[in-house]
């Protein structure tokens, strides 16, 4: 049996359960660990009860020696910290051969198992950004992504989580553009015995290596370049007022619309429904909340500024309106 696991709060909820449907569809027996970063969406996972899913409480991962983080981090720094104690906790409490991190807006196209047959007997796993051109981003947020993270339960897969905790707990609220989780994977390869680097393309699809590649269809399945897409990953896809999703800001062909984002989101809303039926009241959904010049002023950092620059161009080009899908056009 595979071991999985993701973390996520209300606000990614329905993101997690679309990945999770995703490995219903896509593979056999598993495990899907899931972190609940809040007690409303603990409360609500428990509820659901979900098939193949264990949920963990985030007091049990963050105990009282690692207090001092919600004081020094934001709440997406201790998320990212988040990543490397979960699959500790796990190996630990619940003694499995192995544990695959995985992102909650991520969803498998295909069986992931294929993956973990190319991982063979080596300790971990990186899946590179594989960049477009013009989208290099290597030098804040490192050569490999956190995404499809392999771990064996071995003293070599322990110490590289050591050094993934280690640098994870130098995140600070008041550096939001420095990334230490993110860019102490790059020496991994050099610095260990073990480490498997996925090649295939069709693992971490992602809208910033998409233009690298022609999207298709080979078999009603999504493709890149002909090669099966085995799980995307869904990075800014936000819901947008009341009908609307924000798809990205990197340029998205109209072939990717269809075939890739327009099945997905098509998941999402099936599961708000749902989520809204079987629990009135519950509204917390991803929004994407657009800065103002006056919000970034006010924060009083480059980070802020700078991200009202980014959906000022945006605007100012057309492609925000070209980026956003109407819920009835899905």
């Amino acid at each position: 049996m595979t071991n999985y696991c993701t973390l996520f709060d209300k606000n990614y909820l329905v993101f997690g359960l679309a990945l999770h449907q995703s490995l219903l569809k896509n593979t056999g027996e598993f495990t899907l660990y899931i972190l609940a970063m809040d007690k409303e969406c603990e409360k609500i996972l428990k509820e659901l009860n979900l098939r193949s899913v264990v949920v963990i409480a985030l007091n049990s991962v963050v105990d009282e020696d690692y207090q001092f983080i919600y004081e020094q981090m934001s709440f997406a720094q201790i998320c990212w910290t988040c990543q490397p104690l979960l699959c500790k906790y796990i190996l630990n409490h619940f003694q499995v051969h192995s544990i695959i991190y995985l992102e909650a807006d991520s969803y498998f196209f295909d069986n992931p198992d294929k993956l973990i047959q190319q991982i063979g007997e080596n300790d971990i796993s990186l899946v590179p950004h594989r960049y477009s051109e013009g989208h290099d981003q290597s030098k804040i947020a490192g050569i490999y992504c956190v995404q499809f993270n392999f771990f064996k339960n071995s003293s070599n897969a322990r110490s590289m989580l050591q050094d993934w905790e280690e640098n994870c707990l130098k995140y600070d609220k008041n550096k939001r553009r420095y990334l230490p989780g993110q860019l102490c994977l790059d020496a991994w390869n050099t610095r260990f015995d073990g480490v498997k680097i996925i090649e295939d393309i069709g693992a971490g699809a992602a809208p910033w290596n998409l233009a690298s590649y022609d999207v298709g269809k080979v078999d009603d399945n999504p493709c890149v370049d002909k090669c099966r897409i085995n799980f995307y990953h869904f990075h800014e896809l936000a819901f947008y007022r009341e009908n609307q999703v924000y798809i990205s800001s990197y340029a998205i062909s109209s072939d990717a619309l269809e075939i890739i984002y327009k099945p997905y989101i098509h998941e999402l809303v099936r599961l708000k429904k749902l989520l809204i039926k079987k629990f009135p009241g519950f509204n917390y959904f991803k929004i994407l909340a657009l800065p103002t010049f006056l919000s970034s002023l006010k924060a009083c950092n480059w980070g802020a500024m700078r991200l009202y620059l980014r959906y000022a161009y945006l605007r100012a080009t057309g492609r925000f309106s070209k980026n956003c899908l109407y819920l009835a056009d899905i």
